[in-house]
């Protein structure tokens, strides 16, 4: 048997995320049907349907939606806040792929063999550890599977000889890289990054954790971004003289030598600059493909002088939160009145008035949006949510 309630509350938080306003309620009917009943909504119900089962409803799902409070149930289910979305991790839907990147990210420190459905036992999960690892790590990995919320409804873990078991997280990394955003657990600012997030996440949602609160942001100080990935034609010295505080998306490690020619600089006068707390390092790609003996010496010199992709990540969903919640229509209007300006603008000039409203409502949709994309992809993926994916129909 597998957890389909997970799923399910997945499902509604999708649903009411492409449809903001939409207020809804989870009905457990028996074991394998749940409604979702929509209290409110402001567009037509069958448009609403038809988008819920070709795009949001994952295959196989017993769940439908009612314009009708059921009478009879099993359970009432309580739906995920859009502010609680990164409470225990609960609010993304993950494929294999998915948690494995983000077992192996948050518990690096624990030596991983494998991690697969027992085929003996129709929705249980196997993860294989080393034997080596402590009894308190395991013991967290269990509390947050117990929370994630994914599909299998048991649990177990294995303890295998240290010795017999294959490097996996490497096989990983090697894969996937540099789409999916991994910890490195051989480099400490990786790690660093890597508790930041997965510390954190839930707080950023709640707009607990702010910007302000990163080690690496300060309001006070003035700042520019350079990226020397793709630009060579910028003058390094001339925005350190102008900003106190210079990010620097550097190179790879294969031009790195050709960046320190261009901008006549030595690696001794940058480390100089890191210690005076005037320049850092933005790690857009994996940190391996960096010169990484450079990056080490910098870390050592100042912690907060290099950001790794999650880090960045963390400061992009610090402003997507912030947008959200200070959107000015949210505190103008209410949901039910942009729905209601939707359809007259729509109707008057002949547009869809889905488009309409998801134009006016693409801060909330942008919060889910991005702590489902932020968790495993760099922050070239950053184009895959907010304003631009509304605005180019």
């Amino acid at each position: 048997m597998f957890n389909l309630e997970a799923q399910i509350k997945r499902c509604d938080l999708q649903l009411r995320a492409e449809y903001p306003g939409l207020t809804t309620e989870i009905y457990k009917i028996n074991s394998n049907q749940y409604l979702i009943y929509c209290k409110k909504h402001y567009t037509e119900f069958n448009e609403l349907k038809d988008e819920f089962n070709s795009s949001i409803r994952t295959i196989g799902t017993p769940v439908k939606l009612t314009l009708e409070k059921p009478m009879e149930y099993q359970e009432l289910i309580k739906g995920i806040d859009f502010e609680n979305i990164g409470s225990k991790f609960e609010g993304i839907v993950v494929t294999w792929i998915d948690i494995e990147n983000i077992l192996y990210s948050k518990f690096f420190d624990i030596d991983f063999k494998s991690i697969y459905e027992n085929p003996d036992k129709r929705g249980e999960m196997i993860i294989e550890i080393s034997d080596k690892t402590k009894l308190e790590q395991e013991k967290k990995l269990m509390e947050f599977l117990d929370g994630i919320g994914l599909a299998f409804k048991y649990y177990r873990i294995d303890r295998v000889d240290k010795g017999n078991h294959i490097n996996i997280r490497k096989s990983f990394e090697n894969k996937y890289d540099p789409i999916y955003c991994f910890t490195d657990k051989d480099l400490e600012f990786s790690k660093r990054d890597s508790t930041l997030w997965f510390d954190n996440a839930g707080r950023i949602f709640k707009h607990e954790f702010k910007k302000d609160d990163l080690y690496f942001y300060d309001e006070d100080k003035t700042k520019c971004l350079i990226n020397f990935s793709m630009f060579e034609n910028i003058n390094l010295r001339n925005n350190i003289l102008l900003y106190d505080t210079v990010y620097c998306s550097l190179p790879l490690s294969s031009e790195f030598e050709g960046f320190l020619k261009t901008q006549n600089v030595k690696k001794d006068e940058l480390l100089e600059l890191v210690s005076k707390d005037r320049i850092k390092f933005l790690l857009t790609n994996t940190e391996k493909r960096y010169d990484v003996h450079f990056l080490n010496e910098a870390y050592k010199i100042n912690s907060n002088s290099v950001i790794t992709r999650r880090g960045i990540n963390s400061i992009i969903a610090c402003d997507i939160v912030e947008i959200y919640r200070n959107y000015i229509l949210s505190d103008i209007v209410s949901w039910e009145d942009i729905g209601l300006i939707s359809e007259l603008i729509g109707k008057k000039k002949g547009i869809n008035t889905k488009k309409i409203f998801s134009i006016l409502s693409w801060p909330i949709k942008s919060v889910t949006d991005a702590f489902k994309i932020l968790n495993f992809n760099s922050p070239h993926s950053v184009s895959s949510f907010g304003a631009n994916t509304v605005i180019n129909f």
